[in-house]
């Protein structure tokens, strides 16, 4: 089963950052993407990169011919939110992945369980219905709240590690590998 990770934002727009530490969305998510690799090997993981417009990704993205579509950001609000949370298009396949992962997320994190939510219009939406393979968008905690981002830079390897155990499980649901 072939896996693209697909980091949120570029390396000319970062996305949301932490003001106090320096740390952005594209930083965090490159690493985790790179432990992701480290584990799984590029045999079943392709890494993608935003480098050109947000309406373009999809078909950058389905070029790669995946089975399943993972993107990684992070939440930002106004410093002191908190959760974890998982889009998906509302797909049987990116629903399977997102309710597995979820809940595990929310616990690595030691954050509240947002849940599952579907998007068909909005933030999120192009990759999530403009792609061939399910596709979910993670949303781990919020990178805003410094209390979240000093605990899950800790936890940036336990991370990767989750998203590919989660990986499995998912293959062993849907492809009974």
């Amino acid at each position: 089963m072939k896996t693209n990770i697909i980091i949120g934002h570029s390396s000319k727009n970062q996305g949301a950052s932490d003001e106090n530490n320096g740390i952005t969305e594209f930083m965090y998510n490159n690493s985790v993407a790179y432990n992701i690799l480290r584990i799984k090997g590029n045999d079943e993981i392709n890494i993608i990169y935003r480098n050109n417009s947000y309406i373009k990704l999809p078909s950058e993205v389905d070029k790669k011919k995946s089975d399943l579509n993972i993107c990684l950001h992070l939440n930002a609000f106004n410093k002191t939110a908190e959760g974890s949370e998982v889009l998906s298009s509302g797909s049987k396949n990116s629903m399977i992945f997102a309710n597995i992962i979820a809940p595990k997320m929310a616990e690595l994190f030691s954050v509240d369980n947002r849940g599952v939510k579907i998007r068909d219009d909005g933030r999120g939406a192009n990759m999530l219905i403009n792609t061939k393979a399910p596709t979910v968008i993670l949303e781990p905690f919020f990178i805003d709240n410094d209390n979240n981002l000093e605990l899950d830079e800790m936890r940036l390897k336990e991370y990767a590690q989750l998203i590919c155990d989660c990986i499995d499980e998912y293959k062993k649901i849907v492809y009974n590998e």
